[in-house]
């Protein structure tokens, strides 16, 4: 995962291990802040089928946002 933040003040760039993004001790913390939406079963499903998806398609850019003041931010897998 790669989250990429541009500005006039600031270029940040962070790379976060996929494995350690989509795994499920992350799974079942994000399962406790969705307010029983999601199971952490479910969400280390999902998780598991956006990584076959990415290495079947290549990168994919789950967030973009552009700002009115020339902001750019971009999360991708």
């Amino acid at each position: 995962m790669k989250i990429t933040v541009k500005s006039d003040d600031i270029n940040l760039f962070i790379p976060l291990p996929t494995s350690l993004v989509c795994s499920g001790f992350v799974a079942k913390i994000a399962a406790k802040h969705t307010d029983g939406e999601f199971s952490a079963e479910q969400l280390s499903r999902i998780f598991k089928e956006l990584k076959k998806y990415r290495r079947r398609n290549g990168p994919i850019r789950l967030v973009e946002i552009d700002s009115a003041d020339g902001e750019k931010i971009i999360v991708s897998l």
